[in-house]
């Protein structure tokens, strides 16, 4: 007999979509990879803005089920396009688009809007997957985006690295069950005593930061497999891990 059992469905009906989702999203990744968090889980309550590094597709759902409150996500406008990804991610997980490639005032309003509300909301900063050079982690600037949604929902943030999901665009590594981490900091605030425009400047490069510590203490472990190093989905499918 399980001497913790999981807590019962919510009553609220958004709450209780999100918490059959985690459940779905738990059993499907964890029969397909070895998923660990390092860090707390637990979220502090309040508003809350997870900013998490981008790697793969399969991100949102992975980390989304590893913390103990309801979490939104803002996803990529094109895969709202389909009747049955939009069902999905509105209906069942409460997410909302933005538009990639220009500034969304819906979407940002959107994220204020919840934010303001005292939900948790995550968003990929970078603008997408991004590895390599082209990552935060490779030496790239972090986009301000997270830091401005910060201020301007008075929210504090929480800076989250995931490693290893990309492996599993390999079709061989699904009978491997390759190891997927995600590494949770500590929450940060915006600090009141500087001009607004340098208390975001700050902030975001508090981020920034924060995801080389927790991806440099990451490859530290002795567990770590160089082949999490994150890699494109091409990358992936070429060498098959």
């Amino acid at each position: 007999m399980n001497p913790h059992p999981p807590p019962p469905p919510p009553a609220d009906p958004r709450e209780r979509s999100w918490w059959w989702c985690c459940r779905a999203c738990r059993m499907i990744f964890g029969s397909l990879a070895r998923i660990e968090r390092i860090g707390p889980g637990h979220l502090p309550e309040g508003p809350l803005l997870i900013a998490g590094n981008h790697i793969s597709h399969f991100d949102p759902p992975i980390t989304g089920a590893r913390f103990n409150r309801k979490v939104d996500f803002m996803a990529m406008e094109p895969l709202f396009r389909k009747a049955w990804s939009r069902r999905l991610l509105e209906g069942w997980m409460d997410a909302f688009p933005v538009r990639r490639g220009q500034p969304d005032l819906g979407a940002i309003r959107e994220a204020v809007r919840r934010l303001k509300a005292g939900r948790v909301v995550s968003v990929f900063p970078e603008g997408g997957l991004r590895t390599g050079s082209a990552s935060v982690l490779g030496g790239a600037p972090l986009p301000p985006g997270a830091a401005m949604l910060a201020q301007m929902a008075g929210a504090p943030v929480l800076p989250c690295v995931i490693l290893g999901s990309d492996q599993l665009y390999a079709w061989q590594n699904l009978f491997r069950r390759p190891r997927v981490w995600v590494g949770v900091g500590e929450v940060l605030r915006l600090r009141g005593d500087l001009p607004p425009p340098q208390a975001r400047e700050e902030l975001n490069a508090r981020i920034a930061s924060a995801w080389k510590a927790l991806y440099g203490a990451m490859r530290a472990r002795p567990d770590f497999d160089p082949v999490m190093e994150p890699r494109t989905a091409q990358e992936r499918w070429k060498d098959g891990r």
